[in-house]
């Protein structure tokens, strides 16, 4: 009789997303096509980090290695961590698989032909976004945001996405940290700087209560009627709209993935994971669905234990999943995602998205790649969402 494979997935805590470690491994399975309730194949032994910082991430793993003995690493984490995980990994020979949003452009330094990752690549859509914004609304826009969202990326793949498209001057508000009370928004003096020199856009970077909270202060003040409005993506997600949905607003985003989406594998993946988690299709079972579609088609060699051919596979595969064409290597590049612009348009519980234009990417051979790492040599090491 085979044992089954034995998966090890370190788990992160999000107060806003508190299920999202479960969506991911629910994805995983709907890709996989095994009913997770059921099946056998497959023996999961998770191992909680709390926010996923440096030091308890490497213990997890250490003990997932060493003590459980497991055939595949998993979890949500963030390529901050890599530089510990990397030699552990590669002493013990073992296939890792990890998850993010993209807050962070993968690392140049840090790979491993053992480590592959399911990425959202956000930032992919903050650098179109920047570039469209500056295309259609000119110089002098500006960019808001709290201290935990701007210690990531985001920001700058937004600004270098502007420069891209010619821009000269970009203002940054960075919102003051109240050590006491760390999540509190106290928007007030930025927007009445706003108020008074309107820029030529204002894009905000919120996540989790915050979010729903500085749209609402925005469109308070009527805002709206003098600076257009462009939101990251998480600030769009459904569990956000539905919270902002008690008047009319009108703004702007991008998109890589909805639950809406036209398109039959995303329809499939929708009717799968819903069908078998009774949980609605997020982010996270998306990137779930994606591992366990390319590890599903290695199942022979996975269950034969042959690792080398299963990982040898993962560095050149590509995979039609609901979001598009994705991979899994970034040593090689991922490929560049689709990245609609969107206008959205919220009245009551109704929402209604236009795409405005395809977005402009940023090639992994690009100069601005590696302009943007080393201007961010620092950043928080939890995962993005897990505050």
């Amino acid at each position: 009789m085979i044992p089954p494979v034995k998966i090890g997935f370190i788990s992160t805590y999000s107060s806003i997303y508190p299920d999202h470690a479960n969506n991911i491994v629910n994805g995983l399975f709907a890709g996989l096509c095994r009913d997770i309730y059921t099946q056998k194949d497959y023996q999961f032994i998770p191992e909680y980090v709390g926010q996923g910082k440096e030091s308890d991430v490497k213990q997890a793993a250490q003990k997932l290695l060493n003590f459980h003995n497991v055939d595949i690493l998993m979890g949500y984490i963030s390529y901050r961590v890599m530089p510990e995980l990397i030699p552990l990994i590669e002493k013990r020979q073992k296939l890792a698989f990890f998850f993010d949003m993209g807050e962070y452009l993968p690392s140049i330094s840090y790979t491993s032909p053992n480590i592959f990752h399911s990425s959202y690549q956000l930032w992919q859509g903050e650098y179109a976004l920047g570039y469209w914004a500056q295309k259609y609304f000119g110089d002098n826009g500006a960019v808001i945001m709290p201290p935990y969202d701007g210690g990531y990326h985001l920001a700058s793949s937004f600004r270098h996405g502007t420069i891209a498209a010619g821009s000269k001057l970009i203002d940054f508000h960075i919102l003051s940290l109240n050590h006491n009370e760390p999540h509190a928004l106290n928007v007030e003096v930025l927007l009445n700087n706003i108020e008074k020199a309107p820029p030529a856009y204002l894009h905000a970077l919120f996540s989790g209560p915050q979010a729903a909270e500085f749209i609402r202060a925005f469109y308070d003040r009527g805002l709206d009627k003098k600076v257009p409005l462009l939101l990251s993506e998480p600030m769009c997600f459904t569990d956000v709209l539905k919270e902002i949905n008690g008047f009319p607003l009108s703004f702007y985003s991008y998109s890589q993935w909805s639950r809406e989406m036209a398109g039959d594998i995303n329809d499939a993946f929708v009717r799968i994971v819903e069908g078998q988690s009774g949980r609605e299709a997020d982010v996270f079972s998306l990137l779930g669905f994606e591992a366990g579609m390319t590890l599903k088609e290695m199942e022979p060699a996975i269950q034969r234990r042959d690792w080398n051919k299963v990982m040898e596979h993962l560095r050149t595969d590509k995979k039609k999943g609901p979001r598009g064409d994705v991979n899994f290597y970034p040593k090689s590049g991922f490929l560049l995602p689709d990245v609609d612009i969107v206008k959205i348009n919220v009245s009551g519980s109704n929402t209604h998205r236009v795409v405005v234009e395809q977005g402009k990417r940023l090639a992994f051979d690009d100069a601005i790649f590696t302009e943007i790492h080393e201007e961010n040599l620092s950043g928080w090491q939890n995962p993005y969402l897990c505050i």
